[in-house]
């Protein structure tokens, strides 16, 4: 029956466009990604293929795409914003950035992952993991971490990778549970420890695992999806999930007052994203996300969220305080003067 009502929902997206439900519209769909580049082209010809809509789009990390929002607040030029964390998202709702829509697909994903106050749509979870360099800790005889204090080992010094909290989404989400996890003053006192481990902040979390696959950085903190991705193109890496680790839920929403034309267009899509069909994408993109959908299928050696000890984060006063602790954290830890 899930299967049954999943390929329903679907239909009835193309069925819609079939019938003229966007003759008055345009074709097309303007989208911010915070997906990676490579991934994104996958997602974008399959909703052409069974939609007809052609999706422009610009990636950025997640905490570009919301300082983009805030820019062109009385002139919005995107109609979707996907990939990002949900914190980020109910910050830039309560902004007045978002419109709300809430999907009937949501039906298909567990309750637990939706946004109660309809403004963001989950498309993805993902833990905090870190991506070890097999080769490194083998010819270095040293100890892969396994939890968050065992990254401030000296002798990890100059060797691990993590992203800015002000450009992205990853690095922030971190943040914010750091410091439910830790307290205000345990969390300052981590990041001041762990800023002596790093030898900079990258801009993009995605330049961490990079940095790791090409054997230029030992430890990236990461998440296992994107971790899984570089594992399964054959680097020699592992996955580790800290000891207690943290979940994000990546989502997709709306952007209010967006282009007029594509409002009906960024609803198909949201729909689409959700369900069994668009889920099932992130497998043929190679991406390795975890899947929110019920009825789709998860990538070979994705590790059920269920399996993970994760701590369990306020995401609600996380999104409240969000933008005061980046602030504290460029004040405090690094003004994000030279990221790279």
């Amino acid at each position: 029956m899930k299967k049954l009502l999943s390929l329903v929902f679907v239909l009835a997206i193309i069925l819609s466009i079939c019938s003229g439900a966007f003759a008055d519209g345009s074709k097309e769909l303007t989208i911010y990604f915070a997906f990676t580049d490579d991934e994104i082209p996958t997602y974008v010809e399959a909703f052409k293929q069974d939609t007809g809509i052609q999706i422009n789009y610009v990636r950025m990390s997640a905490g570009d795409i919301i300082a983009r929002l805030i820019a062109e607040k009385d002139n919005p030029q995107a109609s979707v914003i996907c990939g990002g964390n949900c914190m980020l998202a109910t910050g830039a709702a309560q902004q007045g950035l978002l419109e709300k829509y809430e999907s009937p697909v949501l039906a298909e994903v567990p309750e637990e992952f939706h946004d109660p106050d309809g403004f963001w749509t989950p498309v993805t979870v993902a833990a905090h993991v870190f991506l070890v360099n097999n080769e490194w800790f083998e010819e270095e005889n040293a100890t892969v971490p396994d939890s968050w204090e065992a990254l401030l080992d000296p002798s990890l010094k100059g060797m691990v990778m993590m992203a800015h909290p002000s450009s992205s989404g990853v690095a922030s989400s971190m943040l914010v549970n750091m410091y439910q996890y830790k307290g205000e003053e345990g969390c300052w006192e981590y990041f001041e420890q762990l800023k002596d481990i790093l030898p900079y902040f990258n801009k993009a979390s995605s330049a961490g695992p990079a940095a790791v696959c090409l054997g230029e950085a030992a430890v990236a903190l990461t998440l296992d999806s994107d971790a899984l991705k570089y594992k399964n193109q054959g680097y020699d890496v592992s996955i580790v999930y800290p000891e207690t680790t943290f979940v994000d839920v990546n989502c997709a929403a709306i952007v209010k007052n967006g282009p007029a034309d594509e409002a009906e267009n960024a609803k198909a899509f949201i729909d689409w994203m959700i369900s069994e069909r668009g889920q099932n994408q992130y497998i043929e993109s190679g991406a390795c996300r975890c899947p929110v959908n019920v009825n789709a299928t998860a990538a070979e050696g994705m590790k059920a969220i269920s399996d993970v000890k994760a701590f369990a984060c306020d995401k609600v006063a996380a999104a409240a305080i969000q933008s005061d602790l980046i602030k504290e954290f460029m004040d405090k830890i690094d003004n994000a003067a030279a990221l790279k």
